[in-house]
């Protein structure tokens, strides 16, 4: 990905790609493999799953803080679809 495009030229898989770490679509795909599609408490195991992988990488030291965001903006992309799911 070009770092020297603004907000405004890039792409939205771009856009997901550098707040995410990977499409909003790849996500889903990813999660739908594994898991009945649409399954919003399996969406929200997903996203505590992450935040506990992020927590074990901070206590090890082993991911960049760019690793950190990315995976703290993955759970919390889960956890708006979880919301975007249940009943009004």
């Amino acid at each position: 990905m070009d770092t020297n495009l603004t907000v405004e030229t890039m792409s939205k898989e771009d856009r997901e790609r550098q707040m995410y770490g990977l499409t909003a679509q790849e996500m889903i795909e990813d999660f739908n493999m594994w898991n009945i599609p649409g399954d919003a408490a399996m969406m929200q195991m997903r996203a505590m799953g992450i935040l506990s992988d992020v927590q074990e990488g901070l206590s090890r030291g082993v991911l960049s803080d760019e690793d950190v965001r990315q995976g703290l903006n993955r759970a919390k992309y889960f956890m708006s679809e979880v919301k975007r799911q249940l009943p009004r």
